[in-house]
């Protein structure tokens, strides 16, 4: 029961700071653009820099789920198996 409580005290930790960076992201571009900052130049930059994103997530999710099917693979194996309490 505590490695559940432990998981989601993290899981709301970094929800927090996911929402923190896209408050502030969503707070820049109102300035820029109240600024007259957010050009078509700058908008372009934003476009490349995250350019990189999309390729990461889906290499994440892949990552994760081979992850999980050796490990689930391995479980299988086991001597003793994992008991649930």
């Amino acid at each position: 029961m505590v490695a559940h409580s432990d998981a989601m005290m993290v899981s709301v930790v970094i929800g927090f700071c996911m929402a923190a960076g896209l408050f502030t992201a969503w707070e820049e571009w109102k300035w820029m653009r109240a600024s007259g900052r957010l050009t078509r130049e700058a908008r372009l930059e934003m476009a490349r820099s995250l350019s990189l994103l999309p390729p990461n997530i889906a290499a994440s999710v892949v990552a994760g789920g081979l992850w999980a099917a050796i490990f689930l693979a391995a479980q299988a194996r086991a001597w003793l198996p994992m008991q649930a309490e």
